[in-house]
């Protein structure tokens, strides 16, 4: 193999999947040998994002004594042992040392136990190498790996995807889009673009909403895009604490003021007092001591420490609200912060897509719960709906989640409350149908899928075509006008009815509505194939579907967001 590290002409995007296998020097079945894959670590390292810049452990210390006050104090200390008040020295050096080893330790140990957190947050993903599919860590991926993706899966590094069926990945940490985004193995783009365009690209920090993708990593660590973004915000210079601000203003001002005090009173002395001293050097000793010792008592020696123990209190009170703050100064900061800058999806929001509404031939339900827990209760007109009740209108509630792929799981050892598998768009459908009293499990084994015909950003739909009792049926889900293009009935009292203008415009006002409450709507339907038929091609098979009803869901806030809000609000940021 060549000494050099394997290198693309063009950039991904802008290759065929087959080129980039090929200049990578890796093989589509095959992988890589676990022996060039230990020569390639050595050549890239590990696959993480580091932390550039970082300061040693001789730089935390020399930090301490940035702020000017202590550069005052230092002068002063340097004074009072030329003019042998040694006890004065001694003090002042004591004074700044405690303030240095408090700033010192506060930091190092906020630095220590963000490195802990960082390594318990291990991810594995799967491999072929030697011609085998293995699990390996993250960190551990070399440009050249062919790695295997499916739903709920991470991406473990800048991946050009070489085969996917309905793949698409959530890119909130990256591009802050809330919706997946469809990729396509078999595209080729000829120009440049951005990020948001490279659609047969998967990037190192987003998750597989839905479907599964065969690629191969040709970047990996602080080459990948996300890298690209941690090593530029690693450049920002950091700016001074208000409080650092204030604290150097003054110092400059005592300066000055000690620097007039001494003068005056270094003059005075020798006016006035020439004839007490026995000759010029000892007038001009006791002088300088005389003049200093007073210019120094304009220097609040102790305000150092007693801001730096302020603050160490601020510090332990944000640890008990498990809070971790790696700079002392920042601290104060908060008090000044006069705007707050936040993102929406996974910050605000639990990205948990919930279900809080459904309309279906004419009635209007009310879902409660919240994110993916499956407690909560289907109400019409404010009061449950009975099981009986729900047993004969099942066919809506099941429509969602026969239609999607993706799931939710109970708490476990890696998450503490329910999660998504997949988009978290579809997940939202399974609670919805355990709300309504349905067996999921069952109602997903006596559908098998047939074939699914998955959602891009042109059609703005889905359909997936499942078995059940001899029957064959397509279930249809998506945005409401590309649904209703798709429909030429709608579903009324257990029967399929042409799907006229009058219902049109009662969709569009439910729409509407909806809309209004700021909540995601999506459209349902369904249709019957013929006995016996096993191909279904696009154009043909999404037609003279039956209109089944409208859900509306909502992206809810965190735990506890209200209340951030309230208490930001009422402190007037």
């Amino acid at each position: 193999m060549p000494d050099d590290k394997p290198a693309l002409t063009s950039p991904a995007y802008r290759l065929p999947a087959a080129t980039v296998v090929e200049q990578l020097q890796t093989d589509n079945e095959e992988g890589l040998s676990k022996s060039k894959v230990v020569l390639l670590r050595r050549r890239y390292g590990d696959n993480v994002l580091e932390e550039r810049g970082r300061r040693p452990f001789y730089r935390l210390i020399l930090h301490q004594f940035r702020d000017l006050l202590i550069a005052v104090l230092i002068v002063a200390t340097v004074l009072a042992y030329y003019l042998d008040d040694v006890r004065g020295a001694s003090i002042l050096l004591a004074i700044i040392l405690i303030n240095a080893a408090i700033g010192v330790y506060q930091e190092y140990k906020a630095e220590r136990l963000l490195e802990r957190l960082r390594a318990l947050v291990m991810t594995r993903t799967t491999v072929v190498r030697d011609g085998a599919p293995t699990e390996v860590d993250e960190r551990d991926l070399v440009p050249g790996d062919i790695v295997l993706l499916e739903a709920g899966a991470a991406v473990p590094a800048d991946i050009r995807l070489i085969e996917a069926q309905g793949f698409a990945t959530n890119d909130f940490t990256l591009t802050g889009e809330s919706l997946p985004r469809d990729r396509d193995a078999e595209a080729v783009i000829d120009r440049e673009c951005p990020l948001t365009d490279q659609e047969n690209l998967a990037f190192f920090g987003t998750t597989v909403a839905r479907g599964t993708a065969t690629g191969v990593v040709f970047a990996t660590g602080m080459a990948t895009a996300i890298g690209g973004i941690a090593e530029l915000s690693q450049t920002i210079r950091r700016d001074l604490s208000p409080l650092q601000l204030e604290i150097n203003t003054l110092a400059r001002t005592l300066t000055k003021l000690a620097g007039v005090i001494v003068l005056v009173l270094f003059a005075a002395n020798i006016m006035l007092r020439g004839d007490a001293f026995p000759d010029t050097q000892s007038l001009i000793n006791a002088s300088l001591l005389f003049a200093i010792s007073v210019a120094a008592a304009c220097v609040p020696q102790g305000l150092p420490a007693q801001i730096t123990v302020a603050l160490s209190l601020g510090v332990a009170r944000l640890a008990r609200e498990r809070a971790v703050v790696k700079r002392l100064s920042a601290v104060e900061t908060l008090g000044c912060t006069t705007v707050i800058c936040t993102d929406k999806t996974g910050t605000v929001t639990a990205n948990e897509m919930t279900i809080v509404r459904g309309w279906a031939d004419g009635r209007t339900f009310e879902v409660t719960g919240e994110g993916y827990d499956p407690q909560g209760e289907i109400l019409e007109n404010g009061a449950p709906v009975s099981e009986a009740e729900l047993n004969s209108i099942k066919q809506f509630f099941q429509h969602g989640l026969l239609a999607s792929n993706g799931r939710t799981h109970p708490p476990d050892d890696q998450h503490l409350v329910w999660y998504a598998v997949g988009d978290p768009t579809e997940a939202a459908f399974m609670p919805f149908a355990v709300k309504a009293s349905l067996d999921v499990e069952e109602r997903i084994d006596s559908f098998p899928l047939v074939q699914e015909l998955p959602f891009d950003s042109r059609r703005k739909r889905m359909t997936m075509v499942r078995e059940h009792k001899g029957r064959t049926i397509g279930y249809m889900k998506g945005a409401t006008q590309s649904v209703l293009a798709a429909c030429s009935a709608f579903h009324h009292d257990g029967e399929a009815v042409p799907l006229d203008d009058e219902m049109r415009e009662a969709i569009a006002a439910q729409v509407k509505g909806y809309s209004e409450e700021s909540l995601r709507v999506i459209a349902l339907a369904y249709r019957d194939f013929p006995a016996g038929q096993e191909r279904f091609p696009l154009e043909a098979t999404e037609r003279d579907f039956v209109f089944a009803g409208l859900v509306a869901m909502l992206d809810p806030p965190r735990t506890g967001v209200r209340e951030a809000i309230s208490e930001v609000c009422g402190a007037h940021v």
